[in-house]
């Protein structure tokens, strides 16, 4: 998930008061009189440290929040529905777009050049790319898990580190969201990987039937997929869960023959792709150009 630093700081609203003097018969005595704010003027606080960060965490709760719509048919029709899959997947596009906003120094060498290979790398520029195959091909639902998992995530975090400490709610309740936050962290990206490559089954399998636009957006998703191969671990674990897996079906004795034949042909064809890197293809070409 998404690491956000804050490239722009600004200073926060103060709306403390200058001490006020008062004189007495042994002398001058000054005293600051306490400012109690109220909760909006301390949200307000929070807001203007960060205006790109907060909207960074507005995009998640819209992403978040209109997944669970789309996810609950009693919100409205199919039409409706459609409606909240866009937003959430506008939300989505708008969170890492941002992040991407705040780290564009992060894709530079030392000699001040752009790293294509920085850019390619970071796992925010995968998901833009992907909120962006399905704002644009037909709604898939395996596609919009991996966005309301992270946003999700997101969310939490920032509630926990942000907004509670700002209100001074009592510290427990924000350790407690730390904490599940942290606890099921690896467990949220393994979700998002299972729901990405089952997506990809789900997406050949459509192809094979000729389903209106199945196979540009296999194509443009398994892209996607690529790239995420090359740097995710968690992909990678998935992946090598799944062989397994086949493998022990496959080898059972009441499997034909056949099926284990096509079963490695697939596997070594596989292999074969994963040899292939489009980050350094990319990244080759671009210094040609250069």
């Amino acid at each position: 998930m998404a690491n956000t630093s804050d490239p722009i700081v600004e200073e926060p609203i103060s709306n403390g008061k200058s001490n006020v003097a008062s004189s007495s018969s042994t002398g001058a005595k000054s005293s600051t009189a306490p400012v109690h704010k109220s909760a909006i003027a301390k949200l307000t606080d929070l807001i203007n440290v960060s205006h790109v960060r907060f909207a960074w965490f507005v995009s998640n709760v819209i992403t978040v929040w209109h997944g669970f719509l789309y996810l609950q048919p009693l919100f409205g029709g199919a039409r409706l529905n459609s409606i909240w899959y866009r937003i959430s997947l506008l939300g989505a596009f708008a969170t890492f777009a941002l992040v991407i906003y705040q780290n564009l120094k992060t894709y530079k060498t030392a000699s001040g050049k752009w790293s294509v290979r920085a850019f390619l790398q970071d796992d925010n520029v995968h998901y833009l790319y992907d909120s962006l195959i399905w704002l644009i091909f037909p709604k898939h639902l395996l596609a919009l898990i991996p966005f309301i998992v992270f946003s999700l995530f997101h969310v939490l975090t920032f509630i926990g580190n942000e907004v509670l400490p700002t209100l001074g709610v009592a510290s427990g309740l924000a350790k407690k969201i730390t904490s599940f936050t942290v606890q099921n962290h690896e467990l949220s990206r393994r979700v998002a990987a299972s729901s990405e490559l089952l997506l990809l089954v789900v997406l050949i399998f459509k192809s094979i039937l000729f389903y209106k636009w199945s196979w540009i957006s296999l194509i443009a998703y398994s892209i996607f997929i690529k790239v995420k191969s090359e740097g995710s671990i968690f992909t990678r674990h998935v992946l090598k869960d799944w062989e397994v897996r086949i493998d022990g079906l496959v080898s059972n004795q009441s499997v034909p023959p056949v099926f284990k034949t096509y079963w490695g042909s697939f596997k070594r064809a596989l292999k074969s792709a994963d040899k292939f890197s489009i980050i350094k293809k990319v990244e080759v070409e671009a210094q040609k150009k250069q």
